[in-house]
């Protein structure tokens, strides 16, 4: 009896070594009167497989996605991870590989479209005329920065920004690429918004490519590129406000034009680690849904939080520098 007590015990040890258990989701808010309730689709990048999960307002798991190491094609394998995770309004899901490419798979974790673009990184949209608009942050000057396909993957639309960008003082800048565009968005009537954050701008583009509209972080003048704002993932909000992260100060803001700042959420952490807050969206009931690190918030107006869910196994180690939530969206 003893020694088959002894190997039950092994057994359990064995087991619990090869299959770790899951990582658990924290809820430590919530203010179930104030918070927008509803479910929370993000990636979890903190084990591997990496997946994709639905989380209720209890942190509970209500579908996820391991996402199978076969998708992880390319060169750069699975040195990289998910981006953007959006939800489509036929109910499949669409999310970006950084620097490998983009698979639609429908709740069954079937593939249902797929496009491989080794330089695709940040963000990806599924634009109303069934398009797909996504960036590649990390290119050269004279290279392709926003691109738009087909159904097909046919290439129909594309900016590269010399037209307006390649003079001083902005020819010569490099940091991670030339301008480092990290977000996106197709407005109906056809024009774009681009964030660029080597340049700590947010620019609205005409289909023909051109820029008609700037909004500039930080001042003006070549010397506001020496200062690492970082706008990242910038909203434009049903009022025409602008809601943008600046990742590199830690704080969100909201813009209304041709008054300024309306609105401010600074994280009490302060200015590092200067990679925290990397998303924010503005919900139907005017809370604010951030995302840092390891941590997705949702604030009300006057910054309180009513909603909090943490990843305890993210760490701020050398080894897991590399894992955060990237982006996160509330469904109701």
């Amino acid at each position: 009896m003893l020694i088959k007590n002894i190997y039950k015990l092994l057994f359990v040890f064995i087991v619990v070594i090869i299959f770790p258990a899951e990582a658990s989701y924290k809820i430590t808010v919530h203010d179930s009167s104030n918070a927008y309730q509803g479910t929370t689709i993000f990636a979890d990048t903190s084990s591997s497989p990496h997946k994709i999960v639905e989380v209720d307002m209890d942190g509970n798991i209500v579908w996820e996605y391991r996402v199978p190491s076969s998708l992880y094609k390319g060169k750069h394998g699975k040195r990289n991870s998910l981006n953007d995770v959006e939800l489509l309004n036929n109910g499949n899901i669409l999310f970006n590989i950084q620097l490998v490419g983009a698979y639609e798979i429908n709740r069954a974790g079937e593939i249902q479209w797929q496009h491989m673009d080794n330089q695709m990184s940040h963000d990806i949209d599924r634009l109303d005329n069934g398009n797909t608009l996504y960036v590649q942050g990390w290119v050269d000057k004279g290279e392709k920065h926003v691109i738009e396909i087909d159904s097909n993957g046919n290439e129909v639309w594309s900016w590269d920004g010399m037209e307006r960008y390649n003079k001083k003082p902005f020819s010569r800048h490099n940091f991670q690429g030339w301008i480092h565009v990290n977000a996106v968005t197709r407005m109906p009537n056809g024009n774009t918004y681009i964030s660029l954050r080597n340049f700590n701008r947010f620019v609205k583009v005409n289909t023909e490519g051109q820029v008609v509209k700037e909004k500039i972080f930080g001042g003006k003048g070549g010397a506001l590129l020496k200062k690492k704002l970082g706008p990242h993932d910038p909203e434009v909000l049903p009022n025409g406000n602008i809601l943008v992260p600046l990742t590199a100060v830690n704080k969100v803001i909201e813009i209304q034009s041709n008054v300024g700042k309306v609105w401010e959420y600074n994280d009490p952490i302060g200015r590092k680690p200067s990679t925290s807050i990397r998303d924010a969206n503005r919900l139907p009931n005017g809370n604010t849904l951030i995302i840092k690190y390891n941590k997705i918030l949702e604030m009300d107006s006057d910054g309180e939080s009513v909603w909090e869910l943490v990843i305890p196994s993210i760490g701020r180690s050398k080894k897991n520098h590399h894992k955060y939530i990237y982006k996160a969206i509330r469904i109701q």
